[in-house]
Formats: structure tokens, sequence, C-alpha cells
């Protein structure tokens, strides 16, 4: 049981658990590696899926414009009839994509009904909804609203205006507080010279007084007290 306990074979040998020991090291081994390849898997599918809609955008971008193309020129050719002969040998954007799919052999379908998809009826709505109601206000309201629409647009706006609201916070709070303090600084200035006012009254009225009391002492009518006749 000790040769067992110690990783011995029982007749002896080098024993199992550097074996053990080998095999755990693979295996830790093989799973970083693995984990580092599902990293790199898991990086590539996230750039592939926004290069997909990245491109999903831009072909929607591009069936857009041709349908105004289309219609474009489907206008101009039935309003403009001077140049019908240049309409009549060139072949128009209608014709062209008329069928389900392009001459690369590209279906159109998913595109239209992504397109259309994007088309609601509701958000046409909310929007003349949205322009009658801004037509429908006053003057200030309109600016007011013009300046938070500007303001809310995107984030450097929004800093922009709290970086400004904050400085004019401060600039406010250091104006009163410069205020206060020379306010304070001439109020103890009036204190002082009221004070010093108020001294020298009293220094010149106990001057005064004691000026009359010796004339009264030192006049030719002085009497000592006790021998009044």
């Amino acid at each position: 049981m000790d040769a067992i306990r110690a990783g011995e074979a029982v007749g002896g040998g080098s024993g199992i658990l550097p074996m053990i020991q080998a095999q755990r090291d693979r295996f830790k081994q093989k799973n970083a590696q693995l984990e580092e390849e599902l990293s790199k898997t898991y990086a590539t599918v996230k750039s592939l899926r926004s290069e997909v809609a990245s491109l999903q955008k831009d072909n929607l971008n591009l069936y857009e414009k041709t349908r105004y193309v289309s219609t474009y020129s489907r206008n101009q050719g039935g309003s403009a009839s001077t140049s019908a002969s240049s309409y009549a040998n060139r072949p128009s954007a209608a014709s062209v994509y008329a069928s389900d799919e392009t001459p690369s052999g590209v279906s159109l379908d998913k595109y239209q009904s992504a397109y259309e998809a994007q088309i609601s009826p509701f958000a046409a709505f909310r929007g003349r909804e949205a322009t009658r109601a801004y037509k429908r206000m006053s003057l200030p309201e309109r600016l007011v609203f013009s300046i938070t629409r500007v303001v809310l647009a995107n984030r450097t706006s929004r800093n922009i205006f709290a970086a400004y609201c904050f400085a004019l916070h401060v600039l406010l709070f250091v104006m009163l507080y410069s205020m206060s303090a020379v306010e304070i600084e001439k109020h103890h200035i009036d204190n002082l010279a009221n004070g010093a006012a108020a001294v020298a009254a009293a220094a010149a009225g106990g001057g005064g007084g004691g000026g009359s009391a010796g004339g009264k002492l030192h006049g030719d009518d002085w009497q000592q007290e006790g021998f009044n006749n």
C-alpha cells in the first residue's frame, strides 16, 4: 500500500505519478491554446458581424439611390417632351432594374423588403405632426426648441453646454464672494472710523469740562468751604 500511495508500481519501477503530472500539464497547455483560439474566433466573428451590418447599410443606401434615380428619370421623361429623343436613345433606370435581379445576378428582393421595412407610415406621420407643431409655436418657443435640439444633438454639444454652465456658476460665485468681501471690509472700516470719531469726541468733551472747572476754581470769587459769611 505504501508503494501504491507513493506512486510506484507494485513490482517496482519509476511510478505513474510523473506520467499523470505530465499529462495534466499537456491538458493545461492544450486548454490554454483552445481558449486563445476561441477568443480570436470570437473577435473575428464580432468584426465580421460589424462589417456585414455596415455592408447591409451601404446596400440599402445604394438601393434607395437607385430608386430615386429611377423615379427621377421617369418624371423627367414624362414632363420634358423636348428631350424625348435623348431618353429614347438610352435605357432608363426603371427598365434596367425592372427585373428581380441585377446584371450581376444579385437579387434585389431582400433589399427591397429591408428598404420598405424602414419606411414606416407612422414615422412619416410623426414627422408631419412634429413639423405642424413646430410651425404653431411662437418665436420664443421656436428659439428655445432650436437651442435645446442643438445642445442635445450629440455628446460633444452636451459636454460643451455642461462646461459652459459650470464656468458660469463658478464666475457667479466668485463675483458674489468678491462683492461680499468688499462690503464686509467697507463695513469694518466704517465701524473703525465711527469708533475713532467717538473716542475723539469723548476726549474733546473731557478736555472742555476740565477747562471750565479750572476757570471756576481760579476765579476771584473763590471761597473756601466753611468760611462763607
